[in-house]
C-alpha cells in the first residue's frame, strides 16, 4: 500500500545516511538558526527551530493511530488532556498523540501513546551525552523527559503512559516492542489455534514495517523538503486487510519490497548495501 512505498530521491538519502556518504542539499545555510548545513543531514535532523523535526512526527502519528486501530483499539488522536478525567488544570494545552481504549493490556487501562523521533546527535554533529557509548541512550533519555512532560498521566492509577521511541537509525525502545507484542497476540486471540501464531506474526510484520518505512520517509523527505510545514508523505495506508490477503499479500508478495527496504536499514556491511542499494534503485 501507499504507506509502504518511497520515492527514489528519498531512497538514496537513506542510503547516504546509512553509508555516511555525502548528499546534496538545496539550501547552504538553515533557515531555522542560521548554521552552514552539513553534507550528511545531521543538522537538519535536529535542529528544532525549522519545524522538520515536528512536520516529520506527524505520519507517525498517524501510522500508529492505524496499528491501534487495526489492534482493535478506539483511538483519539491529538486529545488534549484537559478533556479527559484527568487532575489537570484546565489552562493545560498538553495534548497526547494517541489515546488507545478497549485493549486488554495494562490491566485495561487507556493508553496514552506519545511518539517521538529522536537523533543521537545535536545539530552541529556531536553526539548527546553517552550516545557514542551507550546503545539506546537517547531512548532512555527520551523516556524521561516524556515522563516529566506527562507527569500527571504518568502518576495517575487509572491511565497508563506508553512513550514509543524510535532512535534514528531504526533503534525502537522497549515499550514499543512490548505494545506491538501485545496487540499482536490481542489482534489475533480468536484465531483459529492452528493458525494463530501465523497470524501474530503476519500483524507483526505488517505494523513494524508499516512504522519503519513511515519514520525513514519522513525523515528523508524533512531533510529534503524546501521547508517544514509542508512535509506530506505521498500517500495513507490502505484499509486493514482480511485474513487471507493478510497472509498472500503481506508475507509472501507485497511484504517482499518491505523485507528488501528493511534490511536495507538494519544490514551493517556498508559495500553489501550498497550492492543491493544500487540493485534496487
Amino acid at each position: 500500500d501507499a504507506s509502504r512505498r518511497m520515492q527514489s530521491d528519498r531512497f538514496r538519502v537513506l542510503l547516504c545516511r546509512r553509508l555516511r556518504l555525502p548528499f546534496l542539499t538545496f539550501q547552504q545555510y538553515c533557515e531555522g538558526c542560521g548554521a552552514r548545513l552539513d553534507q550528511h543531514g545531521d543538522h537538519y535532523a535536529a535542529c528544532m527551530r525549522t519545524g522538520r523535526v515536528q512536520a516529520r512526527a506527524k505520519p507517525v502519528e498517524l501510522t500508529w493511530a492505524q496499528v491501534l486501530r487495526e489492534a482493535g483499539a478506539t483511538v483519539h488522536v491529538q486529545k488534549l488532556l484537559r478533556e479527559t478525567t484527568l487532575p489537570v488544570d484546565l489552562g493545560d494545552a498538553l495534548r497526547i498523540d494517541a489515546l488507545a481504549t478497549g485493549l486488554p493490556l495494562y490491566m485495561g487501562r487507556p493508553l496514552f501513546c506519545d511518539a517521538t523521533i529522536r537523533s543521537p546527535l545535536h545539530a552541529d554533529g556531536t553526539p548527546h551525552e553517552k550516545a557514542a557509548t551507550d546503545d539506546g541512550a537517547v531512548l532512555v533519555r527520551a523516556q524521561a523527559d516524556k515522563e516529566r512532560k506527562y507527569h500527571d498521566v504518568h502518576d495517575s492509577p487509572i491511565a497508563e503512559l506508553i512513550t514509543l521511541v524510535m532512535e534514528l537509525g531504526g533503534r525502537w525502545n522497549e515499550a514499543t516492542h512490548g505494545l506491538l507484542r501485545g496487540i499482536a497476540k490481542h489482534k489475533v486471540r480468536n484465531t483459529t489455534l492452528l493458525l494463530r501464531r501465523s497470524a501474530e506474526l503476519a500483524w507483526a510484520d505488517r505494523w513494524w514495517s508499516m512504522l519503519a518505512v513511515t519514520v525513514q520517509n519522513s525523515l528523508a523527505a524533512s531533510v529534503l523538503a524546501a521547508g517544514g510545514p509542508g512535509i506530506v508523505l505521498d500517500g495513507s495506508a490502505d484499509d486493514e486487510p482480511e485474513m487471507d490477503l493478510l497472509f498472500d499479500a503481506q508475507r509472501w508478495d507485497a511484504a517482499m519490497d518491505d523485507v528488501h527496504f528493511l534490511s536495507l536499514i538494519h544490514i551493517s556491511e556498508p559495500t553489501r548495501l550498497l550492492s543491493i542499494g544500487v540493485a534496487g534503485v
